[in-house]
């Protein structure tokens, strides 16, 4: 039997794990060694031992600091996020400050559709339309850990289920906040008004996060997705 391989560490800029949370504070390390310390905003972080924080549906998120100098160098990118939805929502928004609704501000993951549970995984990075993501990618069912990915190449982008892709656009260029200035947060749970689906706060739980400046492949998708599937029972 071939044993599992590691989560993928190269173009890795941003890592989230809250069973590194330290029983208080609003302070949340980014083990990916950049220093970018996520800020917690109304999460109850009671089961961090447990990989993950609870959000509230109404104003929790977990933000980043200004991370543009390690993103700005190429327009490449790729999100992948653990979730545990009990209501259709946002789990991953770009903003250009700390302020969610001025300057820049871009949903790029989300769940919901077809007035579920289950939900699709909708996802893009601007400014190509929301895609919503079918079979084979599994639907996301309510109270259920899932691996959300978006990847985006430099002209592809795809979104991934559990490790398996779903739609993908090819032949667009994204447009990113610091092509007008801006700087570049991420925000775990808060939702922007460019929204792809209803844009709700996100209700239920979010876990690890990583954040890369390049395309994953299909096949590093789901590397990171059996290295990390056993921290939550999948």
């Amino acid at each position: 039997m071939r044993d599992t391989l590691p989560a993928v560490t190269s173009g890795l800029q941003l890592y989230y794990d809250p069973v590194t949370y330290p029983g208080s504070g609003t302070s949340l390390m980014d083990l990916s060694g950049n220093g970018f310390t996520g800020t917690l905003s109304n999460v109850d972080t009671t089961n961090y031992a447990g990989h993950y924080f609870n959000y509230n549906g109404t104003n929790s998120n977990l933000q980043t600091p200004n991370m543009v100098t390690a993103f700005n160098s190429t327009p490449a990118v790729s999100y992948e996020i653990w979730t545990w939805a009990l209501n259709d929502g946002c789990c991953v928004a770009e903003t250009g400050t700390t302020a969610l609704n001025s300057d820049w501000f871009d949903n790029q993951m989300e769940v919901g559709g077809g007035g579920g549970p289950p939900w699709s995984l909708y996802a893009s990075t601007y400014p190509y339309p929301g895609l919503g993501f079918t079979p084979p990618s599994p639907p996301v069912q309510q109270a259920s850990w899932y691996q959300m990915v978006l990847t985006y190449d430099g002209s592809t982008g795809t979104g991934y289920v559990n490790g398996v892709a779903g739609a993908s656009a090819t032949g667009y260029n994204r447009q990113a906040p610091w092509d007008y200035g801006s700087g570049y947060h991420l925000n775990f749970g808060a939702s922007t008004p460019t929204y792809l689906y209803a844009g709700n706060f996100w209700y239920g739980a979010i876990g690890i996060v990583r954040a890369y400046n390049r395309g994953l492949t299909a096949e590093e998708v789901l590397q990171n997705f059996n290295a990390t599937r056993g921290v939550y029972g999948i």
